[in-house]
């Protein structure tokens, strides 16, 4: 068995791949997310397949001692980027595994090599009708709010468009990870607040452009959608260090506004600390929102929408920085 040329420069990477019979074309379709990802499968496949260690999975095995190794060809079908959620991971991968399986309906004997449907299912087991009735009650959409069907909204509650499967979010250029993660309400890179399912992808000039709710078929259909976007639109949910803020001394007295969050670093405050004093989630003996250089003077961080509530408006000093 050889690996396709044009996917050695890949071999260590992980992801989803295939094996080809070049005589009658039918395939299997694998998964791999650990050290040496494809490279690793590839001389495992060999070494049980040669050794008649396939017990498993006599179709594939028989096919290989009937028209040899040098019949079958290993290839790239998908590159997975890691990322440091191992369970996001793994559920990422899973779900291609099942998508190009069924994709090639490589589980059809007439087609492939496949045993089982791919996912969390062991390799080579063929399932019980017991085994079956338990993994699709675990699996339907009352147990599993992670069905594969999702909606994209925009967060005025309006449908953009319905995705049979996630992986097809690829095709209008998201990013599939995010949108797993969205699903699963864990996306927390650059979502803000409670609203961990909210995304969009970057623009051509690198800024992140109009943000989408995305939700799975299940909690499309039980949750009220009206409730989540008033929460939504309460919260403001942005990117709260694009926020002009303004900073006071302790007994409310202005010191100066900042165009956006990150601006306070040119004054050696951590804008990080500002985040969380702005949204009243500091840890401070005096106050959520109170914060200052160590062993130096603390201050009040409040939004600026925040402090014009009470009709305070003083933008004697203001800092902006343009990067």
């Amino acid at each position: 068995m050889k690996i396709r040329e044009s996917d050695i420069p890949n071999i260590n990477k992980i992801g989803i791949y295939l094996i080809t019979n070049l005589i009658d074309g039918k395939v299997y379709v694998g998964k791999t997310q650990r050290v040496k990802g494809f490279k690793r499968r590839f001389f495992e496949h060999i070494y049980e397949l040669n050794n008649n260690l396939k017990k498993s999975n006599l179709h594939f095995q028989n096919a290989w001692n009937k028209y040899g190794e040098d019949n079958f060809e290993f290839s790239v079908l998908e590159i997975v980027e890691k990322i440091n959620n191992n369970s996001t991971l793994s559920l990422m991968i899973n779900n291609l595994e099942k998508y190009w399986i069924k994709f090639y309906n490589s589980n059809n004997k007439n087609n492939g090599y496949n045993l089982t449907e791919g996912g969390d299912g062991q390799l080579g087991v063929i399932a019980t009708e017991k085994t079956k009735k338990l993994r699709s009650i675990s699996s339907s959409k009352e147990k599993n709010p992670r069905a594969t069907i999702i909606y994209q909204l925009d967060l005025k509650g309006n449908i953009i468009r319905k995705y049979n499967y996630i992986k097809d979010v690829t095709f209008y250029g998201y990013d599939y990870s995010a949108v797993i993660e969205c699903v699963n309400h864990s996306y927390k890179r650059y979502s803000s607040g409670p609203f961990f399912n909210i995304y969009g992808k970057k623009s051509e000039n690198k800024t992140y452009g109009e943000k989408f709710i995305w939700i799975s078929e299940y909690e499309f259909n039980t949750i009220n959608i009206d409730n989540l976007i008033d929460k939504i639109n309460s919260f403001k949910c942005v990117n709260n260090k694009k926020q002009s803020i303004v900073q006071l001394t302790l007994d409310n007295q202005f010191i100066r506004k900042y165009e956006k969050v990150t601006d306070v670093k040119i004054h050696g405050f951590s804008d990080n600390k500002v985040s969380s004093c702005i949204n009243h989630k500091h840890y401070s003996k005096l106050g959520d929102n109170i914060y200052g250089k160590l062993y130096e003077e603390k201050f009040k961080w409040l939004k600026y929408s925040e402090y014009n509530k009470g009709g305070n408006i003083n933008e004697e000093i203001s800092f902006n920085t343009k990067n």
